[in-house]
């Protein structure tokens, strides 16, 4: 019994050491509003390059953060009501209530240095939560119209120049290095950041310096992609045109991969008829054979005319 007791004394002194999260990614073309400057906290809108160029809200505590997408914030808004009820309610010891579980993210309320707090953590991301007290979801509420016409405004303008810009300063990274393609992504991400924007890049893009700074590693990734696509596409060309057996029928093309239907073969049947039946007035479409068409060919009668001299049989 003393030999457990002892065991439980080292259990209950064991010290936690604080394990800070992952900071977070940076966010492309920020916008910032504060929640509270003393407690030091913020929230960030932006456009994140780690997740597809996303829209994403850092909601940023003095050592936690949390990410989240529009629509989960969009969520937390629609409940505000019922969790300030709960916030503004008097305190009780121990007590916690759950506002809103999913996959990702948890919303509940805790005491907290003597007073309701709202808990909001992601489950996809460890050590990813915090907790706002009453002023800062009051700040929080008042704040709502501004931080969703930021949303909208990344969603339906910024975004779509980002990506823009991305693929225009991945055409100049790949005019530069054809002569001498990078062998890895490291090296194309050294190529990205040594190129001077606004000498190089003829054209007006106010978010490349972004891109070069925030998104070298993604756009490094998008044009090693790029390039071994072409590669492949070029293998391919390269052993079609190598291959000692027949021409390979457009029904089974390595490039298109679509099924066979009468309408993506009217082109093929019309250009060999064409080609076979130059001098045969005949309609019939099963004239068009040729003699690369396989060993199905000489097990069909031909019906064209011949081009021999018929004699009569003799009697």
């Amino acid at each position: 019994m003393a030999g457990s007791i002892a065991d439980n004394a080292k259990v209950y002194s064991k010290v936690f050491k604080y394990v800070p999260p992952t900071p977070p990614a940076h966010l492309m073309n920020s916008t910032n509003f504060t929640l509270h400057f003393n407690n030091r906290k913020f929230i960030h809108i932006g456009i994140d390059p780690t997740d597809k160029f996303n829209v994403r809200v850092h909601i940023i505590t003095s050592s936690r953060y949390v990410n989240i997408s529009p629509d989960l914030l969009r969520r937390v808004f629609s409940m505000m009501g019922h969790i300030l009820s709960f916030i503004l309610d008097q305190t009780v010891k121990y007590k916690r209530t759950t506002f809103l579980e999913s996959d990702i993210l948890k919303l509940s309320s805790m005491v907290y240095s003597g007073e309701n707090v709202l808990v909001i953590e992601t489950k996809n991301q460890e050590g990813c939560r915090i907790l706002l007290n009453r002023a800062d979801l009051l700040q929080m509420q008042e704040l709502e119209w501004c931080i969703f016409d930021s949303i909208n405004q990344k969603c339906t303008i910024t975004r779509p120049k980002i990506l823009n810009h991305v693929d225009e300063f991945g055409a100049y990274i790949k005019e530069i290095t054809a002569t001498a393609p990078p062998e890895n992504v490291e090296e194309m991400i050294n190529v990205i950041k040594n190129v001077k924007v606004y000498q190089n890049i003829p054209m007006k893009r106010i978010y490349a310096n972004q891109v070069k700074m925030f998104a070298a590693v993604q756009l490094a990734e998008i044009c090693e992609t790029r390039r071994n696509v072409k590669d492949m596409d070029e293998l391919n060309e390269n052993l079609s045109m190598m291959s000692p057996i027949s021409p390979i029928s457009p029904r089974f093309s390595p490039i298109n991969m679509e099924p066979y239907t009468q309408t993506n073969m009217e082109p093929y049947t019309q250009t060999f008829y064409m080609i076979n039946h130059a001098d045969d007035k005949s309609d019939n479409a099963n004239n068009g054979l040729d003699q690369n068409d396989g060993s199905d060919f000489f097990d069909t009668t031909p019906t064209s005319s011949s081009t021999y001299t018929h004699y009569p049989a003799t009697v």
